[in-house]
């Protein structure tokens, strides 16, 4: 379970966490589940968290497309109605799959394990041989993506001349330097999934149009993920005035209107706005 502690405190909630060291001065420590031990948290994104997860959901949708053959008209997206997205393949063969089978998928998904033996590389090759069996952007799946990944990078002025086999071969005879190319084309490249979703046969999702018991939003369905505004669209609450007790909020968007900042504070705020910071825990009913 993802969690934060701060004064020796546990808090599942970051805003709380941040409220302890303002109180305290203490560091606030971060804790991911096991499953994330190899993720690096280093990595500081360019793009908002909001962009990022669209973006996550568009690579997996792309990758149903061309390696799993679905038809774009049997996926369907929906928001989560707190901050991911679901993807949803109806009328396949895939829907008959047993669990270790769509595990298998989800590996696949997230490019676990893929090997460079896979992809054609090889120590013992000699330069000749590594060109003949260098990956193509015209292949299909993880050898052709990784390939115009590998084409793609910026190398010197030196490989201007070069065929992509030849600039691929070019990379990796700087075997240190290729190694962490490779792994960012992973991180790049792959679509970072709950794993534990697609296997569970028995799990029962949650509803279009059901409010998230995390924000008060509702699940509903994207029909262009680009343009979808998360703190817009699905907020369906009314804005009927709700008094509440700010413990601490930090500015806040919804509705194209911003809030707060606040702390220890009784404010009146739109329905929609105080049962997102009441499922939130940070406030309390007045």
């Amino acid at each position: 379970m993802w969690s934060y502690t701060c004064n020796n405190k546990t808090f599942d909630f970051k805003l709380l966490a941040i409220d302890e060291h303002l109180k305290t001065k203490q560091p606030i420590h971060f804790h991911a589940p096991e499953k994330y031990n190899t993720f690096d948290f280093s990595i500081e994104p360019n793009e908002t968290w909001v962009t990022l997860l669209k973006n996550e959901a568009i690579k997996l949708f792309d990758i149903l497309v061309q390696d799993f053959g679905i038809s774009q008209k049997n996926i369907s997206t929906f928001f989560s109605g707190n901050k991911g997205y679901h993807l949803v393949v109806e009328n396949s063969v895939y829907e008959k799959l047993d669990r270790r089978e769509r595990r298998e998928i989800v590996d696949y998904v997230s490019c676990k394990e893929i090997s460079l033996q896979y992809l054609g590389f090889n120590k013992k090759f000699s330069y000749s041989q590594l060109i003949q069996h260098m990956p193509s952007s015209n292949q299909p799946g993880w050898p052709g993506r990784m390939a115009h990944f590998f084409t793609d990078y910026e190398i010197d002025s030196s490989a201007d001349s070069l065929n992509d086999s030849e600039k691929i071969a070019k990379l990796y005879s700087s075997k240190s330097k290729f190694n962490k190319i490779f792994k960012q084309s992973v991180v790049s490249l792959r679509s970072n999934i709950d794993p534990s979703v697609t296997p569970d046969t028995s799990r029962i999702f949650r509803l279009p149009t059901s409010l998230h018991n995390k924000s008060g939003f509702a699940k509903i369905k994207c029909e262009d993920i680009l343009s979808f505004e998360p703190s817009t669209q699905p907020v369906v609450l009314g804005s009927e005035p709700l008094k509440i007790n700010i413990t601490f909020c930090p500015v806040f968007t919804l509705k194209g209107i911003t809030y707060g900042p606040f702390k220890k504070s009784t404010e009146t705020l739109p329905t929609f706005a105080s049962v997102y910071l009441l499922l939130n825990k940070l406030a309390t009913i007045a």
